[in-house]
């Protein structure tokens, strides 16, 4: 696949990791759908990448945990740009730390599983979907983390990001098994696994990288998954997976300066159980 004239939805597009691969994204020539919750900031981007590129740009207000909202991205895109052809699930947001959440009587923890999970699965599903009426093979891109993998402190994140890894694996190999060929080919999902980047979130709390690094806590996390991550080369991450037809079903992790491939899930390794089991029909 090739990024000009591609139409890709970018949510979680106006800060950090997303503005920086909205930006990119511009500048290659690819048409895009950026969505944001704050309307302020998606306002700006957008009126940033029309300045500095040509290429056909347009914005969506959209809470990702609000499945209204998700569902009018997917139209949204279709009205704008007669459909889309990548779908990169960049947007989320944390909770607190789960020993202080469970004195909480807010809905914070369940907004975040529904905007890091819920709402991510149901645009991915809307995408292929739409792919698979037109014979088309799409790509999604979910932005996971290392929280993902282990013991984290923000139970709700950590859950979630979870779940996306679990789910780029287990969506691939359904897909793969299925029978209708237009469903079967419809999409290669894959996750990449942010580690350290200085964004917006780091900045709030620290000068700069190296006094980040220089905090007893955050700088022991940060050396552990392997220091810093230069934006251009996150970025770059996102539009290699993009370019490249042959990846598909991967669970990336960025360390440092490499990406590297996660060991797959169990739904990837017990096929008998999931092969003996029939197939529902899905009408498209």
């Amino acid at each position: 696949m090739k990024i000009e004239g591609t139409r890709i939805i970018l949510t979680g597009a106006s800060s950090g990791i997303g503005a920086g691969i909205a930006d990119k994204l511009a500048s290659m020539g690819a048409k895009l759908v950026l969505a944001n919750r704050n309307k302020e900031n998606g306002d700006k981007m957008l009126s940033e990448l029309k300045a500095k590129y040509s290429t056909e740009v347009v914005f969506a207000a959209t809470d990702m945990a609000n499945l209204r909202d998700v569902k009018a991205l997917h139209d949204f895109a279709i009205s704008s740009f007669g459909g889309y052809d990548v779908l990169i699930n960049n947007a989320g947001f944390g909770s607190k730390p789960f020993t202080q959440e469970i004195e909480d009587e807010t809905d914070n923890w369940i907004n975040t599983l529904h905007a890091d999970y819920i709402g991510p699965i149901y645009l991915s599903r809307l995408a292929m979907s739409h792919w698979a009426k037109r014979l088309f093979r799409g790509v999604v891109i979910n932005s996971g983390s290392t929280a993902g993998f282990g013991l984290h402190q923000d139970l709700s994140y950590g859950v979630s990001k979870s779940a996306l890894h679990f789910a780029t694996q287990t969506v691939d190999a359904l897909l793969q098994r299925s029978e209708n060929r237009a469903v079967a080919n419809c999409c290669r999902m894959n996750t990449i696994s942010i580690g350290a980047v200085f964004t917006d979130a780091f900045a709030r709390r620290f000068k700069s990288p190296e006094d980040a690094l220089n905090d007893k806590w955050w700088g022991r996390v940060i050396r552990q998954l392997g220091g810093w991550i230069p934006m251009h080369l996150m970025v770059s991450h996102y539009i290699q997976v993009i370019l490249d037809d042959s990846i598909h079903g991967k669970v990336f992790v960025a360390l440092g300066e490499k990406l590297i491939q996660s060991e797959p899930a169990p739904a990837g390794k017990y096929q008998l159980p999931m092969q003996a089991l029939p197939e529902r029909k899905t009408k498209l």
